[in-house]
């Protein structure tokens, strides 16, 4: 690369330095609708943007080099730059897409090609990444006829439910990989632990590990933005790709199971897509119907957005009821605590009201106790087990926050509520509404007089 060129971290908070990024990628030829997290600029001495490249989690994309300067070494020295910045943050598999007629140049960078679309090529750095994975993949093989399904679960719901259970008469045993990538709202370990639950009365059915080379932001990054464009084709294409020609031959399976898709065309292209393309049966099992209506976890969300909590604890499988109520009392805490919170509140003059601590930090407080929102929804803790678990929320709380009136007695309060909203589904809000404002009397400031 000419030595007059320095690459640097570009400020993307910086209206003028985006506006070039954007100018960049537009003038490539790419879309500029969303910036990597970061990126890496190449400049001239006079701050001309020549070229640049972006990462986002562990993949590099928006790489773009202005036409008349891609004979300068520039896309090697910004590859080097962000391989070195995901390798400080302690990345160690970098991935990164490309045009197919510019595969050799990125293998010529130590990238391994793992999946190929017309338009795209998926890459790593890491030599044995999916080889490692499929190695753990064969050591999950079991004889006979077998079938894969691949499931998000955000949550499990009945419909969740009745495609295994479907899938699991028709099959000597069945796989499910969850979709690990955490763009969902419930995370990768809520949903695998769901999962795990929500089968363990299924003697051929095992949840196995996740992965970013079945259906992630590397593989299908559409997915999670539910678009029915061409690059969302080129996305299907490519996940399918991976999966004909490295997930299938590792498990052995003989068909991957999908249920029937009537509203959302991405998921609908998705299942052409993958009865065109993949080696194996493509077996598509109707959607559950209650009331004329496909259950889909998307409803249950919505309800427990809505407060209509029973309505959400309805569709959901009761493996993910702890979990439901759970989002439901973080979502309630929060909003008690927005609108108990004066909106001329300041740090200074309600500093005594809140024993020292800012409005803001209280939500610090609220972010210590999610972790043990579902273990408190669990129907079957004793007293000793919410004595236990309130005693440590207490102290995650006062650590979060830094100081904190006691609070174990209302956390033992909210625990129990929490335990009987998911023992009575139908008394699930009044249940839960009891138990916040049982906390919210504790937790939130005390008005002046």
């Amino acid at each position: 690369m000419d030595s007059s060129i320095r690459i640097r971290r570009v400020a993307l908070a910086s209206p003028s330095e985006r506006a070039k990024v954007e100018e960049l990628l537009a003038a490539t030829g790419l879309s500029t609708e969303k910036l990597p997290r970061e990126y890496f600029g190449a400049y001239t001495a006079d701050g001309q943007l020549l070229g640049g490249a972006g990462l986002d989690g562990n993949i590099i994309k928006c790489i773009a080099v202005r036409q008349g300067f891609r004979d300068k070494g520039i896309t090697n020295g910004l590859v080097k730059h962000v391989l070195a910045a995901a390798h400080a943050e302690g990345i160690s598999n970098i991935m990164i897409y490309t045009k197919p007629e510019y595969k050799n140049l990125f293998r010529f960078l130590s990238f391994s090609p793992i999946g190929q679309s017309d338009r795209a090529v998926l890459l790593e750095s890491n030599r044995s990444g999916i080889a490692t994975y499929c190695e753990y993949l064969m050591r999950q093989r079991r004889g006979g006829r077998t079938a894969v399904a691949v499931m998000n679960c955000n949550p499990m719901t009945l419909g969740h439910r009745y495609l295994i259970e479907t899938a699991a008469k028709r099959f000597d045993f069945l796989y499910i990989i969850p979709v690990k990538e955490d763009k969902s709202e419930y995370t990768y370990q809520e949903r695998r632990q769901i999962l795990e639950e929500g089968v363990k009365d299924l003697t051929n059915v095992a949840v196995l590990e996740g992965s970013d080379y079945v259906i992630s932001q590397a593989t299908f990054p559409t997915y999670f933005i539910k678009e029915a464009s061409e690059v969302a084709r080129a996305h299907i294409q490519l996940d399918c790709d991976i999966f004909a020609h490295h997930i299938i031959p590792a498990l052995g399976v003989s068909a991957r199971v999908v249920g029937t898709e009537p509203t959302d065309p991405l998921t609908c292209a998705y299942n052409e897509e993958m009865k065109r393309s993949l080696p194996i049966e493509v077996m598509e099992i109707p959607r559950l119907e209650i009331n004329g209506l496909p259950v889909s976890a998307s409803r249950v969300r919505k309800y427990v957005k809505e407060g209509r909590i029973d309505l959400a604890l309805q569709l959901a499988y009761k493996a993910s009821h702890p979990f439901v109520l759970a989002h439901a009392a973080d979502y309630e805490l929060n909003r008690e605590l927005e609108e108990s919170t004066p909106a001329e509140a300041d740090s200074h003059s309600w500093a005594a009201w809140w024993g020292g601590i800012a409005p803001s930090g209280w939500h610090l407080g609220l972010d210590a106790l999610r972790p043990y929102l579902a273990k408190m929804a669990k129907a079957r803790l004793t007293r000793a087990d919410w004595q236990k678990l309130t005693d440590e929320a207490e102290k995650k709380m006062q650590l979060a926050v830094g100081a904190l009136q006691p609070l174990r007695d209302a956390l033992v309060a909210f625990a129990v509520e929490m335990r009987l909203a998911a023992s009575n589904p139908g008394e699930s809000r009044s249940k839960l509404r009891e138990g916040i404002r049982t906390l919210a009397r504790r937790i939130l400031p005390i008005q002046p007089a």
